[in-house]
């Protein structure tokens, strides 16, 4: 080991303190030189008793230096987040996207994530999880076991976003009268309800346009002849409106803008004013 002190230190270290460096130093690797200062300089500090404070956010932002802020989850799910995939997985575990092999239940956990990418709560987020079971699978039973098991505030998220209750898929009403019903159901409905309800919004619009700018305008062929490409775009754009009124966030709005825009631009017929 070689002995040396530096002159520009020597005037504030002690001089009984000397610090020494390995032999052979040249060959170091930059490891293990980062290593060896790294802890110089930590002795060195030691010595002259300074106090080290980490620089303020803004001090390194002057700097031009990446300040990197690990912040904690806004919200913790618990085990009734999961108690929710669970049911909702069990009731969708039959059923796929419409006219595709993919499963359903990819929907409603789509849902459930936007909601709580916005800035939704926990029981918002369930909600999403569980908002297409009263409508698709068995109507007001299934509400009672939502209550039941999930509280009062969640079963009427559920339920103020089902456009149908009726306990079988013959019972229910055309597409457009309940459509229309739930339009207007909306314009009185819960900020809970309208939060969810654009989740949901969001993500079947954008998997409309996203299959549109894959596979073209025969993607409208997987609906049925009475809910043609005008009525499902008027449809998402009154619904844009109502949300909109309802003052939900814009996380939610423009991705539902954008993804209407994408439908009308691919539309093959022409649009009625």
């Amino acid at each position: 080991m070689t002995n040396f002190e530096n002159e520009d230190w020597s005037r504030r270290v002690p001089k009984k303190h000397f610090y020494a460096v390995p032999e052979g130093i040249g060959s170091f690797t930059d490891a293990q030189i980062d290593e060896f200062a790294e802890k110089l300089y930590d002795q060195m500090v030691r010595d002259m008793g300074i106090e080290v404070t980490e620089p303020t956010t803004e001090e390194s932002q002057q700097r031009g230096e990446t300040v990197s802020t690990k912040l904690p989850p806004k919200m913790k799910l618990s085990s009734r987040f999961f108690e929710a995939v669970e049911y909702a997985t069990k009731w969708h575990e039959d059923q796929v996207r419409k006219s595709t092999d993919i499963p359903y239940i990819c929907h409603p956990l789509g849902a459930a994530s936007l909601v709580i990418e916005s800035g939704g709560d926990e029981d918002q987020a369930i909600g999403a999880l569980l908002h297409d079971i009263a409508e698709d699978c068995g109507g007001e039973p299934r509400l009672a076991e939502i209550k039941q098991m999930f509280g009062d505030r969640v079963e009427a998220i559920v339920r103020g976003c089902s456009d149908s209750l009726t306990e079988s898929e013959e019972e229910k009403a055309s597409w457009k009268s309940r459509k229309d019903a739930h339009l207007s159901h909306l314009r009185g409905a819960t900020h809970d309800v309208l939060i969810v309800t654009a989740a949901d919004k969001v993500h079947n619009a954008r998997a409309i346009a996203t299959d549109l700018l894959c596979t073209g305008p025969d993607v409208w062929k997987r609906f049925n002849k009475e809910t043609t490409p005008q009525l499902i775009i008027g449809y998402y754009e009154e619904m844009l409106s109502i949300l909109r009124a309802g003052g939900v966030t814009d996380q939610l709005l423009k991705p539902l803008e954008s993804a209407i825009e994408v439908m009308k631009g691919d539309h093959p017929l022409p649009l009625a004013k």
